[in-house]
């Protein structure tokens, strides 16, 4: 008889597979589902299965090395990838499927562009990895890409999204192919219009590479801020601060934002701001690997304050770490 967490993980995956399906995010048997029962178990959907029509029959129960455990169904091809991911990060259930647009805007070489101000925040830099095989053969490049971000694409074969529950990976996905359509659709219309759309120039790096969270490092934020300065400073009526925090060393810069200025100073913030993460972790971060807004919303870095708070500062800080990305760092 199955527990009440299974019997919960079975109507889950069996309605998102009836979403995604109503949705066209994936058609006929293509696409799985998973949901982790416990640290050595998670419920996947079987083989050839339907995720339009699925049946409590159509689903398994695998241990992290991909063998079947429990039901009738043979695995899905991609039993081996949900093993891999949940073998190596902190996710609770998966969700690959196949969504149109976005698979037609990455085969036609167009990098993702937002353009609602929630698909940025949410979808971040999204990492396309190329696949050789209807199935994925190495599970390393697609697990390396979902330790930077919540979602990635597989070219020409899908995408594949993560989250604390289904609903959490699957309305990731839903919002790539939200954000792909509007890509294509103005892409259309700036064709209509004679004129050609174009990604955005990727940032120029300049300077001696400076380790991170070195004095070397905070000297060059501060240079940089305040010698290219395209940010909405003169606005500003008050102050504001945040502090940064590397927790592998405990070194951390605090920022301060003036009118006529912006401060980087090592040393511990004590305000209501603060964003803290790993070494590797910022490195994706200056590196321009991961967008910091994302991040924190994807919980691969952490806030101390309020979300809303940080939010509110979005036009500021946005392009102030687009200019900290041109700094090219030693990790």
């Amino acid at each position: 008889m199955a527990s009440r967490k299974e019997a919960a993980a079975a109507r889950d995956i069996i309605a998102i597979g009836r979403a995604a399906y109503a949705r066209n995010l994936v058609a006929a048997r293509a696409g799985n589902l998973s949901i982790s029962l416990d640290a050595a178990r998670f419920m996947i959907t079987g083989q050839g299965a339907a995720l339009g029509f699925l049946r409590r029959s159509d689903l398994i129960t695998a241990d992290l090395e991909g063998r079947r455990k429990q039901g009738t169904a043979n695995p899905s091809f991609e039993t081996g990838l949900h093993a891999a991911i949940y073998k190596s990060l902190n996710s609770r259930a998966i969700v690959h499927l196949h969504p149109p647009c976005a698979l037609a805007l990455t085969d036609a070489q167009r990098a993702l562009q937002p353009v609602t101000f929630e698909a940025a925040l949410f979808l971040g830099a999204v990492p396309v990895i190329a696949q050789e095989a209807p199935n994925v053969l190495d599970t390393a490049p697609v697990v390396a890409g979902l330790s930077l971000n919540n979602i990635v694409i597989l070219k020409n074969h899908g995408v594949v999204s993560t989250g604390e529950t289904l609903h959490d990976a699957f309305f990731l996905a839903e919002l790539l192919e939200e954000s792909s359509r509007m890509n294509i659709l103005s892409c259309l219309l700036q064709a209509g219009a004679r004129k050609t759309a174009r990604s955005a120039p990727a940032a120029r790096r300049a300077g001696k590479p400076a380790t991170l969270f070195s004095p070397a490092h905070c000297s060059q934020l501060g240079k940089a801020a305040n010698a290219k300065r395209p940010m909405p400073l003169s606005g500003m009526k008050t102050r504001f601060c945040f502090g940064m925090r590397q927790d592998d060393t405990g070194r951390e810069y605090t920022v301060m934002v003036e009118p006529a200025a912006v401060f980087v100073a090592e040393g511990a913030w004590t305000g209501t701001l603060k964003i803290s993460g790993t070494a590797k972790a910022w490195t994706n971060i200056f590196n321009g690997r991961m967008d910091l807004f994302t991040a924190v919303i994807q919980k691969k870095m952490a806030l101390t304050g309020s979300l809303q708070e940080l939010l509110r500062w979005y036009p500021l800080l946005n392009p102030l770490f687009k200019i900290w990305q041109t700094i090219p760092i030693i990790s």
